[in-house]
């Protein structure tokens, strides 16, 4: 009787793991359930909680909104059976994930998403199987507390050919220049993606940021607007010297937004600029300059440029 009973555990066990990784790619599977945590497995001690939970986590896929980290009904429904925060809160993460793998647009904006790369290893999974996801807005969420969070987007937008918007906005990914390295690895085989946002990631603080950045445009030919607002890139000429060269490179940028960088700290910043802007096949039609403390001298070196729209006054990129 009780090898029976078992046997029914077991199977309603891996039932119950196969419905949570049902949206992963199947060569995954095996490898996803050894991350399981195995104190969730083996603390339920009879069958009827696998039949309550099975029952809770249908319903509260299809009723709830399934926020990130904040599924509280899920949490408590874990810590009457031993679980812990943490593996709750990592679970709650692939019930989120899951229920969003058909969306057009995934969105997460949760401070605390980055600080366990477990979560971002969760992530890679979606995005390098999914084949729906064309926005992809990852904002604020800690990516620059552990490098391996950019090595796991770097392996899935290598393996994702859907994602034609991406926002990785007010990460501070600058701070550590390996961040720039993955995700310039990523943008030199991702033919996808047509929009690029890196908002406020502090990429001026090392020079070898924008020379990653460049490598990967200069390789890259689907991006068309790349948002480097508020990353301070004029405290260093050379940051300007590597766009430059990527856009001297690049035939396939048209929108191209520099607000509030601190380039009129040194007109040198603008030379590079319009030496870039100066070539042949220029492909940019947009240029966004406002809030970068231009003087007089600086406006008339971009005023030259009559087939460009230049906005010296903040006006949104168009994947905002």
């Amino acid at each position: 009787m009780r090898n029976i009973e078992k046997n029914k555990f077991e199977k309603l066990n891996f039932n119950l793991k196969k419905e949570i990784f049902s949206f992963i790619h199947p060569k995954d599977v095996i490898n996803k359930l050894l991350l399981i945590s195995k104190e969730f497995c083996f603390a339920v001690k009879h069958i009827k909680w696998f039949k309550i939970i099975r029952e809770d986590f249908d319903f509260l896929i299809n009723n709830s909104s399934c926020e990130l980290c904040k599924m509280q009904d899920i949490k408590q429904l874990f810590s009457q059976i031993g679980e812990s925060e943490e593996n709750a809160s990592l679970i709650c993460n692939y019930l989120f994930l899951r229920k969003i793998r058909d969306k057009l647009t995934l969105s997460i904006n949760n401070k605390d998403f980055g600080i366990n790369e477990k979560n971002t290893a969760f992530l890679k999974d979606i995005i390098s199987y999914n084949r729906s996801i064309q926005n992809l807005w990852l904002t604020d969420i800690s990516l620059c507390r552990n490098v391996n969070n950019m090595l796991y987007m770097k392996i899935a937008l290598q393996m994702n050919n859907t994602i034609k918007k991406l926002k990785l906005d007010s990460n501070n990914l600058g701070e550590n220049e390996i961040n720039i390295l993955y995700l310039s690895e990523a943008l030199k085989t991702n033919n996808s993606i047509q929009n690029l946002g890196l908002y406020n990631n502090n990429l001026g603080a090392n020079e070898k940021n924008l020379y990653y950045l460049k490598e990967a445009l200069i390789r890259n030919n689907s991006i068309k607007t790349l948002d480097l607002q508020t990353n301070n890139l004029g405290i260093n000429e050379i940051n300007m010297l590597s766009l430059k060269e990527a856009l001297l490179n690049n035939n396939s940028i048209e929108a191209l937004y520099l607000y509030n960088n601190n380039l009129g700290r040194n007109v040198t910043n603008i030379i590079y600029l319009k030496e870039a802007l100066e070539k042949t096949n220029n492909s940019i039609l947009q240029l966004g300059i406002a809030n970068n403390n231009l003087g007089e001298d600086e406006y008339k070196i971009l005023k030259q440029f009559k087939n460009i729209s230049i906005y010296y006054s903040i006006i949104n990129a168009d994947f905002i």
